[in-house]
Formats: C-alpha cells, structure tokens, sequence
C-alpha cells in the first residue's frame, strides 16, 4: 500500500536509501533559461522495461521488470512514476533508477471489473493516467466506462461512470458516479482538482468539478456535422470533436488530439471562455512541418498529450514513432524518435532514437519528460541536453519551504532545490552505495554544490535540478551558491542563511476548505489527526486530550548532543533552543524535540495534546527561542 500523503511519501519514502534517510527540502528555485533551449535536445534513456513483453519484475530495478503493454504514465512531484499496463491490467511504480512495485490492478485474475476497494484487490482496465496536486492518480479505463481514482491511501474509487442512462446528455448535471461514460480514454485533472475526460465514443469532453458534478465542456455528442465545420471560433459545447487524448495547462486551457479520419488528425484548444480552435495539424495526415506554425504542420494521429512546466505542450504520434513540441510561441518541432520502428538509441540524442508505439506522455516538475514506448515493452525518459559549456543557471532565484511553508532564508540542514540548465550528465537519487557510512554523498556523477564554499551534501541529481542540505558550517547571511561540474562551474545564486529558519510540515493538501491543518500522525504511522474524512482515501480523527501525536519540521537549528547535517541521525537528541507549542492558548508538553532517528534534516516532535475545548480549527503556534513562528496553522481536537 502506498503511505497516505504525497508530500510525506516524497520525503519519507521515494528519497530513502539503504539506510532510510529522509529529507525535508526548503526550495530554491533559479529562473530556468529560455524555454526555446528545450527544443535544441533531448537525451533518451531507458527508466523501465527490459524489453521483454510479460509481467514480471516486482521488488527489483525498474530497467529490469517487464511489461505486456505499457500505455499510460503519470508521474507525482515528488518523482514517483506511474505506469498504466493495459494487457495485465496492472499500475506499477517505481522512480528512476529504483525498483518497481505493483500498486493496482489484480493480474492474476487479469483484466475486468471487480468493484472498488483495496487497490491490489480489484479488477482494472487501464489506459490514460493523471495525476493531481495531492498525489491521487486518476485512471481512465474505456472497458470499462469509468473513470477511478488511486487514492494515497491505496484504495481505488469510482471518479465517474458506471451508470446506465444511453440517452443525452448522459447523467450531466448530476452526480458523475451516476453518468454514462461510453469510452472514456484519456483523463486529465487541472491545478483546481477538476476532472477532464474524452469521452471518445460520446464525442465529447467531460468536466468532473470537485464536488463531483459532471458536465460536459467540448462537443455536441456527433461525430460529423452535416452542416460542415468543426466548430472553430465558437463555444467548444457546440463543436465536433474526437477525442482521443486531453490535457490542462497551468492557465485551465484545455487541449483535445483527434485522430479521426472525418474531423483529421489535430489539437484542438478550449480557452478559460470556452471558446474552441485548432492549436496544432489539421492541414493532413502525416508528420511534417518541423519548425514552422504548428497550425501549418501534419500531425500522424495524435494519442499522447502533456504541457510542461513552461507551458510548451507535448504530442505523441504512436503511427509515425515520434514525439513532437509546440513551443509556447506555437512553433513545432521533433524532439524523440527518427521515424523508425524499433528499439535503439538509448544514451544518444532523442531524435535519433527509434521508438515503437509511443502513446502516454508525463512531464515531472524537473523538466524530465517519460514516454510509454509501447511496443518496446519500456518507459523512456527525456532529459535536457548537456553541452560541454559551462553549466548556466540564471540568477534572481526565490526561495520557499514549500510545505512547511513561506521563508525567506533556510537554516543549516534544510534542503534546497536548485533549477537551471547543463547541471549534470545524468539524473539520479543517491544510493547506499553513495554513502560514506553514516554520512551523505556530496557528489553525484562529477556533480556537487558548494554553499558559502562548503560542500553541499546532495540526494538528486539531473540536468535541470540538483537537491541539496545546505551544511552546518556554511555561515550564516547571504551565501552563494554553486553548482560544479566537469564542464566548470556555474554563476553564483544567492541564498540567505539562519542559524534557525523553522516551520511545521503543513502541505497545500492539508488546506481543506481555507482552514491550513498542520501535518500531524498518531502512533500508528498511518492515521492523521484531522476531522473524519476530511481528506477523502486518508485515514483520520480527532485528538484527544492526553493522545502523543507527531509533527515534522524543518529548520529548527542546533540539537545536543551535535548531529552535523549530512548524518543518518542514529541517537535520541533534543533542540539546543528553547520551544513552546501551543494549541490555543494551552501549551502542549513535549515527550521529544530533536532531529528524526533513522532520517536525515528532519525534526521530530511528540506532542502531548493539552486539555482545551474541542475544536475541528484549534490554532497551533510555537515560539523558538522567544521568536514566534510565522505560519497559521490549526488542528482538530475532540471530546
């Protein structure tokens, strides 16, 4: 089962080696250089598959396992990728350069419909995969009509379909478990949390709001208007179009692929106003157009879509092998794939490579870009090119904890995210085997960081991100920042450093309905202490007066006995400055505050609850030697 929130599983499960570290990341974020170097090239790798067409691998490395027909892939922001398996209906995980695990999907019993319940329990039919803010990964299954969700608690429930009206419009209007979904094949979700379907055999698109209310945003439900036309220029509800794939940018432009011989093989747009136009192909069939107006350009049946970080959107033509971009300045251009059918080019440049069959497309907050290579049997990465010049990052960088919120500055044992161009040959997690007993790596593949000229210890590397701990001895003020690799080092960031910067662990996903919870487990590790149900697929209750629950924090600073950053924490500590928690106006007694055993840059505190009246929004604060915290967070407490 997969641990019940994503923002806890990126830092205490997917960036663990041998020895369960764990990392808590504040985030430094350099201005990436012009997107149009993206379309300069790309380096293909294999992240999955042997090549072998069988279902097989679990619990080994990902390049070693095998699949019978991988279509759809999703990756979370913390790395994780998903794989939809289509012939043994399966969803498996695994992050690059990790081992591979089935997390949906009961292959024994092969493909089917068997209800909802514990993930590795029920019958799946998989084909399209996305993923939201929260780390859900949503399933478009067109065997089976109905679009459902894998929850973080490893549970699958039905999103929408499963009902039985055949007339239109097919339950819209109500709620989306009661409609009628005809052949749903693609799904995508916007920043919102919304739900978008191409409903292919419908011949519309359809919006699941996040009250669970389906409506229908692109189509009339018709193949062909006999009046002529595509609907162009107008509302998107009274155009035709075939849906054969959707994506959401950041603006909630929706995208639409057809590939239907009647309507021609395009993208089509629906902007925030619900207007409809063609985006990219639509002159005729075939791949051609390199470097001109998308618009201009032939598309060979589009299956694939994603947008990137910049806004440049991804297409794939599984016909033809090849993956194409347009850039945000409506420019297309190859970027994977030759032409070929087959399998090589692994190591070398994307456009050189053949593919065969590449449908499903995912982009992850780094820039990597994944592609389902069908017919190989295997998952593909894309990563930037690497030059032998200089590696660049812009300056004018900004800082956030992310999701221990808002910070100008870190302290020393915070992580940090660097972004920017040329800053490795590869990209990978550190291992055990990059350790040095207790303590961390702070150099990947001839990549490292230094920070006010002392070595960073670093847990990721890639050509577009470097993670690293800023180190105890780095100083305190403003301290630059350097990324180093064979190619030289680059220009200087800023980074402002305190001897504390702290925060409590309280994610965008813990915000339910604008109250900000703070992240907090009871001793059982899997249940949280928010009101029932407030998170759906997340197991939670009430506190008690008297209940030890535990909060995460960053930044905290000094503990005794010393542990420098870089360390395995391997012994109880406790936080050299002073702490007082609060919830309300009660303060709480602290059984622990110090760093996390077993983990690296991560504090602990066991919290007793205090007597107060019972509240689903009881405010937690906290002073750290005198100085109060700046997050306004809350909590649910019970009789």
């Amino acid at each position: 089962m997969r641990t019940q929130i994503p923002e806890i599983d990126g830092y205490l499960h997917s960036r663990r080696h041998a020895a369960s570290p764990i990392l808590f990341a504040a985030v430094l974020t350099a201005l990436v250089l012009p997107v149009a170097s993206q379309a300069q090239g790309y380096t293909i790798t294999t992240v999955a598959g042997n090549g072998a067409s069988k279902y097989a691998g679990d619990g080994g490395k990902a390049t070693a396992a095998s699949f019978s027909s991988p279509i759809g892939v999703a990756v979370d922001k913390n790395g994780n990728i998903f794989v939809a398996d289509n012939a043994d209906c399966v969803i498996r995980e695994f992050v690059a350069g990790g081992n591979i695990s089935t997390v949906a999907g009961k292959p024994a019993q092969g493909c089917g419909y068997s209800g909802d319940g514990a993930a590795t329990g029920v019958q799946l039919w998989p084909a399209s995969l996305a993923v939201d803010a929260a780390g859900n990964i949503y399933i478009a299954e067109p065997a089976n009509g109905r679009v459902r969700k894998l929850t973080v608690g490893g549970n699958i429930v039905t999103v929408a379909g499963g009902g039985s009206s055949f007339t239109a419009p097919f339950g819209d209007g109500g709620p989306a478990t009661l409609a009628t979904l005809v052949s749903p094949t693609a799904v995508a979700v916007d920043a919102a949390g919304n739900v978008y379907i191409a409903d292919a055999e419908n011949y519309n698109v359809r919006k699941v709001a996040t009250n669970g209310t389906i409506s229908t945003v692109a189509g009339t439900g018709h193949e062909f208007n006999p009046r002529g036309g595509n609907g162009d220029g107008g509302l998107a509800t009274s155009a035709i179009v075939t849906p054969s794939a959707i994506a959401v940018d950041a603006s909630g432009n929706l995208y639409i692929a057809e590939d239907d011989f009647l309507n021609g093989y395009d993208v089509r747009k629906v902007n925030a106003a619900g207007t409809i136009s063609t985006f990219a192909g639509g002159v005729s069939g075939g791949h051609s157009g390199d470097g001109g107006p998308a618009t201009s350009a032939g598309l060979s049946r589009p299956e694939g879509l994603a947008v990137d970080s910049a806004g440049n959107l991804l297409i794939s033509e599984p016909e033809a092998n090849y993956v194409r971009m347009v850039s945000t300045g409506g420019t297309i251009t190859t970027i994977a794939g030759n032409g070929t059918s087959g399998y090589m080019g692994d190591g070398g440049p994307a456009t050189s490579a053949e593919l065969t069959l590449p449908y499903g497309l995912a982009v992850s907050g780094g820039g990597r870009i994944y592609i389902a290579d069908q017919a190989n049997f295997a998952v593909r990465m894309l990563t930037g090119a690497v030059s032998t010049s200089t590696p660049a990052i812009s300056s004018g960088g900004i800082i956030t904890a992310y999701a221990f919120g808002a910070f100008p500055a870190v302290a020393p044992g915070s992580w940090i995210e660097i972004y920017g161009t040329n800053l490795a040959t590869d990209a990978r997690g550190w291992t055990g085997a990059d350790f040095n007993g207790n303590t961390a790596p702070t150099s990947l593949d001839g990549t490292y960081v230094t920070i006010g000229g002392q070595r960073a210890f670093l847990d990721y590397i890639s050509p577009g991100q470097v993670d690293a701990q800023v180190p105890s001895n780095a100083g305190t003020g403003s301290q630059p920042v350097i990324v180093t690799t064979a190619a030289g080092a680059s220009a200087a960031l800023t980074l402002t450093v305190n001897l504390e910067e702290p925060g409590f662990l309280a994610p965008p996903s813990f915000k339910i309905n604008g109250t900000q919870y703070v992240v907090a487990l009871f001793p059982d590790g899997t249940t949280y202490v928010l009101p029932p149900g407030a998170i759906s697929g997340v197991t939670s209750r009430r506190a008690k007066a008297g209940d030890i629950i535990t909060f995460y924090g960053i930044g905290f600073g000094s503990v005794t006995p010393d542990i420098a950053a870089g360390q395995i924490v391997g012994q109880s500590n406790t936080l050299v400055a002073p702490i007082h928690l609060l919830f309300g106006q009660a303060e709480a007694t602290l059984k622990y505050d110090g760093l996390a055993p077993s983990a690296v840059g991560l504090y602990q505190f066991n919290v007793v609850v205090p007597n107060i009246t019972p509240s689903d929004a009881v405010p937690v604060t906290f002073t750290l030697a005198g100085v109060a915290g700046t997050q306004t967070l809350y909590i649910a407490v019970g009789n």
